[in-house]
């Protein structure tokens, strides 16, 4: 059975609180300030994707009785290894991280393709947000060994680009 909006709309929700949990985990953890800003970021963002997303489902009358995430979905923007961030180092977060963001721009492209077009283009800048967050992350884990990347790499995420 395909999942409604609501219950779509439910799932990446609790994935966008799991992200903004795990992110905020690893900036407490972060030795470098660039690094733990980075994280920060992120975590924000994440959390402005929440609040766009009960935006969102407030304007669907379903929204508020879908109590519970399609169970298929459930692993959208998070991971069993996000469970444990404490224990794993920076090399194994940002892996586990660009992966739950390519998951999670995947999901929202899927949601773009199957939703009504006045909702479309919100998952599909849902997506692209996404990626970007991955294509960051995958920089900066490419850059981990040397003594110091750039500034430019963690102010990438400063600007959230036009939604389109």
């Amino acid at each position: 059975m395909p999942i409604t909006l609501a219950q779509a709309i439910r799932t990446a929700l609790e994935a966008e609180h799991n992200a903004t949990q795990f992110y905020e985990q690893l900036a407490t953890r972060s030795a470098g300030q660039r690094v733990r800003q980075l994280f920060d970021e992120l975590a924000a963002q994440e959390r402005d994707h929440a609040a766009r997303l009960e935006a969102l489902g407030a304007r669907d009358p379903a929204f508020s009785s879908a109590a519970s995430v399609d169970v298929r979905a459930v692993q959208v923007e998070s991971s069993p290894e996000w469970l444990r961030a404490a224990q794993i180092d920076l090399r194994q977060a940002l892996q586990v991280a660009i992966e739950s963001e390519h998951n999670a721009q995947l999901y929202y492209d899927a949601m773009a393709s199957s939703c009504a077009r006045e909702v479309a283009g919100f998952f599909e800048s849902m997506a692209r947000t996404e990626a970007r967050h991955a294509a960051v992350l995958e920089q900066l884990l490419q850059r981990l060994d040397e003594p110091r990347a750039p500034d430019e790499l963690y102010v990438e995420l400063t600007a959230e680009p036009e939604a389109g």
